[in-house]
């Protein structure tokens, strides 16, 4: 148990950059990791904070409080929900080689995509539309 609540004060102290003491702090951490919430938990919540804080408008901070984020754990777990689904579904920005690789890749044209997509039915339908005489009609 120990070992969970100082994972998650050092998680905390990396991404809020505050300088607080563990014992301080050290009941709220308990009563998180007795509840059954990991530092993988914490971690996905502050990623969170942080990005809703950058999308938000400049007057909008929320706090690295901790007794104000991680206090009420119903409150808490609502806002875990958010931030595990925004985990999930977030994209990782690509690579310098990844963005290189996409942008040398070539474009498709759309009228190339309508031909590869509508292919002829079979040879026999090709070479006859090929060798077809100029003055019968087409049928």
């Amino acid at each position: 148990m120990r070992e969970v609540i100082e994972s998650m004060h050092r998680i905390f102290l990396q991404h809020s950059r505050l300088d607080c003491k563990l014992a301080s702090q050290e009941r709220i951490w308990y009563e998180l990791a007795k509840a059954g919430y990991t530092h993988e938990d914490v971690d996905i919540f502050l990623k969170w904070v942080l990005h809703e804080n950058s999308t938000r408008d400049p007057e909008y901070r929320r706090m690295f409080h901790i007794p104000r984020m991680f206090g009420d754990l119903a409150n808490f777990d609502a806002d875990l929900s958010l931030a595990k689904a925004w985990y999930r579904n977030r994209r990782v920005p690509p690579t310098a080689r990844e963005q290189a690789l996409q942008d040398l890749r070539p474009h498709i044209d759309p009228e190339l995509e309508k031909a590869r997509l509508n292919p002829a039915r079979s040879v026999r339908e090709v070479l006859a539309r090929i060798l077809r005489p100029p003055s019968q009609p087409s049928a």
